[in-house]
C-alpha cells in the first residue's frame, strides 16, 4: 500500500523518542538482509523513515499491514511480527517498489485504492520473478469469495503496466446499480 498526504509520525527510526521493539527490529533486519541480497531494493529500503503505528489506521485510512508515501516507511506491528523473515523481506521489497514505480506521482485523478491493487499486481509479479517471498496465496489461487488472506498475482497482468492493469480492473468490474458503466474513477 502506499499513501500520500500529511501523516502523523509515531515512531521515527533514530528519532528522539525512539523506543526500540521487536517489530523495529525486524523491519529493520529486513531492510539489512535486503542490502546484502538485494542491494537495489535495500538501497531503496534505507531510503525511508521507519515508522511504526500505534493504531491500524494512518491519516484515517484503516492499514494492518505496511504502508508508503515516498519519505515513510509504516509498519503495523503485529502484521510484522506475524511473518516469517523472508515474507517480511518480500514486504518491505513490495513497499519500496511502490516508490520506484513512482506510483504516488502516477496515479493521477485515479481511485487511489483501485489504482494500489493495480499497482500490487505489477509489484507482486516482478518481486515474484525476482525469487522474493511473498507472504499468504497468490490471489488466482484461492476462490474469489475466499476470506483467505493472499496477496494480489495473477498471471493474466505478467508484463503488464500499473495504467494497462488499472483500465482492465475498470473493465472488470461489474456495473453499479442504477447506472450504466463500470467503476470510474469515483
Amino acid at each position: 500500500m502506499y499513501l500520500l498526504g500529511n501523516l502523523r509520525k509515531v515512531t521515527k527510526t533514530g528519532g528522539e523518542n525512539m523506543a526500540v521493539s521487536k517489530a523495529n527490529r525486524s523491519v529493520t533486519r529486513a531492510r539489512t538482509v535486503l542490502i546484502v541480497s538485494q542491494p537495489f531494493y535495500g538501497a531503496l529500503a534505507l531510503q525511508l523513515n521507519l515508522i511504526e503505528m500505534d493504531k491500524p489506521f494512518i491519516g484515517g485510512m484503516k492499514c494492518e499491514t505496511m504502508a508508503v508515501d515516498g519519505k515513510n516507511m509504516y509498519y503495523w506491528p503485529p502484521f510484522v511480527l506475524s511473518l516469517k523473515e523472508d515474507e517480511l523481506v518480500g514486504v518491505v521489497a513490495h513497499e519500496v517498489s511502490h516508490c520506484s514505480y513512482k506510483h504516488m506521482t502516477r496515479r493521477g485523478n485515479r481511485h487511489p485504492g483501485l489504482w494500489n491493487v493495480a499497482g500490487d499486481f505489477v509489484i507482486n509479479w516482478d518481486l515474484k520473478e525476482a525469487g522474493f517471498t511473498l507472504p499468504f496465496k497468490p490471489s488466482h489461487t484461492v476462490p474469489k469469495d475466499s476470506k483467505e488472506h493472499v496477496h494480489l498475482l495473477d498471471p493474466k497482468y505478467k508484463g503488464m503496466s500499473t495504467e494497462e492493469v488499472y483500465e482492465r480492473l475498470i473493465q472488470e468490474m461489474p456495473p453499479r446499480k442504477g447506472g450504466s458503466g463500470g467503476g470510474g474513477d469515483g
